[in-house]
């Protein structure tokens, strides 16, 4: 099935129920609010399409592929932060 995209938002009564659509909500091909509203819809697709200046992203794969090895390596220690002795870290100063 094909999936449609809103273009703007509306509301209808659909088989007596209120229903409300939203810009951008997706829909199915044969969902019953798309009868006699096709103007309100756009496929997928068509809206991919035509914005100006999308690009598509590749999706990062989360796990490795049958017979695929995956290595994992550990982030570098990093040495501990040397700070400057302040005033109340440094011993007392004995008096003259």
């Amino acid at each position: 099935m094909a999936i449609k995209r809103c273009k703007t938002s509306f509301s209808a009564i659909v088989n007596g129920a209120p229903r409300v659509i939203n810009e951008g909500e997706l829909v199915e091909d044969g969902d019953p609010i798309l009868t006699g509203r096709e103007a309100h819809f756009e496929t997928v697709e068509t809206f991919m399409s035509e914005r100006p200046g999308a690009v598509r992203q590749p999706v990062e794969q989360a796990t490795a592929e049958p017979g695929e090895k995956r290595t994992r390596r550990r982030a570098a220690k990093s040495a501990p932060k040397q700070t400057e002795p302040t005033e109340s870290t440094q011993a007392p100063k004995e008096a003259e």
